[in-house]
């Protein structure tokens, strides 16, 4: 309820005492880490520490994977966030949409590999049943174009 109203910092203090009072919740440090990110930027080291015990708790959870990605690619750690953002498309059982947008985003505006955003594109519109989507077709097509053309 705290994290869907918004009450943010209050949410951390909640997950903090859930998890001293069950140090092997990996929920309650993804959700710590999860909570910490929304206060923004500068509570992502703190994020990113609750996240590592999750992680370390939880190796095969994707959303914990895809949350790292997301802290890091935020942060300027792009060689950070490909790995964890690869991490959570392997270790999701199905088609995660937010995966393939979080990546397309990462290749297109971080890494400038144009090639590799517009698949993810694709991807994203495969998992999200949104293959009609002009705008995102439209955005496939510049990526191809600045793929090709080297810029």
């Amino acid at each position: 309820h705290l994290l869907i109203t918004g009450q943010h910092l209050e949410a951390v203090r909640l997950f903090i005492r859930a998890a001293e009072s069950n140090p092997k919740s990996s929920k309650s440090f993804y959700y710590m880490g999860f909570a910490l990110s929304k206060l923004g930027k500068d509570y992502n080291k703190s994020a990113l520490a609750a996240l590592k015990k999750a992680a370390d708790l939880a190796p095969s959870s994707f959303e914990v994977a895809l949350l790292f990605g997301k802290i890091e690619r935020q942060d300027g750690n792009y060689v950070e966030a490909e790995k964890h953002l690869m991490r959570a498309k392997k270790l999701a059982r199905v088609k995660i949409p937010e995966i393939h947008i979080e990546l397309a985003q990462l290749y297109a505006n971080d890494l400038k590999r144009y090639a590799l955003a517009a698949d993810e594109l694709e991807s994203y519109l495969k998992a999200s049943n949104k293959k009609d989507d002009i705008e995102i077709n439209k955005q496939i097509s510049k990526l191809r174009k600045k793929a090709k053309n080297g810029n």
